[in-house]
């Protein structure tokens, strides 16, 4: 099937050599204090004259700053003008539409996550290596994806080999190094993925009811049970090393804000067993979406519209052990990330998703009959006007199915 008017993401683990590590630090750290830099000046711009500068005379103000700065100049600039844009638009897109997107906040050489931006039309993709300019040829294994590979869109002469690389990154997480992009699908990448979900007939509509419960994670109207993976062994590694690293914080000199090479270690360890957690929900999270939803191919699909905040366990009744178990689950569980999957693939193969009210009596209202009922914290749902008996998530998820008709 072809498809136009579209575009994926991706991400992709990077192996860069030692040499590669050091340069690939320093674009971290000029990426750092330029995006510093434009959200000092425009914040003294707004206070001073109530306007923005833009990109253009912020790019510009930049380089005669830059001359002043020796260091600054090794570097690819153009990974430096990307980063100035990105930090004028975070700054006016707050402004604009507080509601959606938060205040920027200014980078810290502390923070585990870093990144650079890479100018998309001069990448080069083949099936083992990614060219960055200003590094180089970066390791990245076996690319099983062969529609990707190619180069950056520098012309409109041989569309077949040239792809439209945007939103470029390369990402440190502490641990690993990651190349993440987007890419235009055009009328010439056929993707069989898509055309083997979109040939079959439209079938009924789906609800999902999400949690942070085990055994009943995802829970949809067509009797479809998830359980949460089983984190026990990446917890009890993190809460060693969580002890750990505080105790090699302590230790330190009062005025001593350099991380030692011990701390780096720990702080590495986490990440690792951070990312195998994000991992095993992934798996889970795509299998199920692909085998369970994209393959019925429904006429929509409804989910909660909660968030992860919303629940978290403050209540000083809880006992303090209980409480933190049941944060944790809440944590784990990761609402938003699952929210934010199922609408991305959903939006791609054409599948409308609706996000019911937070009000919307899910879990109280009786599938059968339609009345409310509050069940408390009972697993079973037993309604006491029509004498229905089931289970509470499968109730919930029923009601989500018959949501837009209601």
């Amino acid at each position: 099937m072809s498809i136009s008017e579209n575009s994926i993401g991706f991400k992709i683990q990077l192996y860069p050599t030692k040499e590669q590590c050091d340069l690939l630090s320093e674009y971290f750290g000029a990426s750092r204090y330029v995006y510093n830099f434009v959200l000092d000046k425009e914040k003294e711009a707004y206070e001073n004259n109530g306007s923005f500068l833009s990109k253009y005379s912020m790019n510009n103000l930049f380089t005669k700053f830059k001359k002043e700065i020796p260091w600054l100049n090794k570097l690819d600039s153009t990974a430096l003008k990307l980063r100035i844009f990105d930090a004028c638009r975070s700054f006016i897109n707050f402004f604009n539409n507080r509601k959606m997107f938060k205040h920027p906040i200014y980078k810290n050489k502390k923070d585990v996550k870093q990144m650079t931006c890479i100018r998309g039309d001069r990448v080069k993709i083949t099936e083992s290596d990614i060219y960055c300019p200003g590094i180089g040829w970066i390791s990245c294994g076996n690319i099983s994806n062969k529609n990707i590979i190619g180069e950056g869109l520098k012309s409109q002469i041989h569309p077949e080999t040239h792809r439209k690389y945007y939103n470029t990154r390369i990402i440190f997480d502490g641990f690993h190094y990651w190349f993440t992009m987007s890419m235009e699908v055009t009328d010439d990448i056929n993707y069989e993925s898509l055309s083997k979900y979109n040939s079959t007939e439209k079938s009924e509509s789906i609800g999902i009811d999400i949690g942070c419960k085990g055994e009943n994670w995802i829970v949809d109207s067509n009797k479809n049970k998830i359980s949460l993976p089983d984190f026990h062994k990446e917890n009890k590694k993190i809460k060693h090393l969580q002890r750990k690293l505080d105790r090699q914080y302590h230790s330190r000199a009062k005025n001593d804000d350099i991380r030692s090479k011990n701390m780096e270690k720990t702080i590495a360890k986490l990440c690792k067993y951070n990312q195998r957690k994000t991992n095993k929900r992934k798996a889970r999270l795509y299998n199920y979406i692909s085998h369970e939803i994209l393959k019925r191919n429904p006429e929509y699909v409804v989910i909660e519209d909660i968030s992860s905040l919303e629940m978290i366990q403050d209540n000083n009744r809880i006992p303090k052990k209980r409480r933190a178990m049941l944060n944790q689950s809440i944590y784990d569980s990761s609402i938003g990330e699952f929210q934010s999957i199922i609408s991305q693939k959903c939006n791609i193969h054409n599948i409308p998703i609706i996000k019911a009210h937070r009000n919307y009596p899910s879990t109280k209202r009786c599938s059968c009959c339609g009345r409310t009922y509050n069940v408390g914290m009972k697993r079973i749902y037993r309604c006491k006007y029509c004498g229905l008996i089931i289970d509470r998530d499968y109730n919930a998820a029923l009601n989500l199915a018959q949501y837009p008709y209601l």
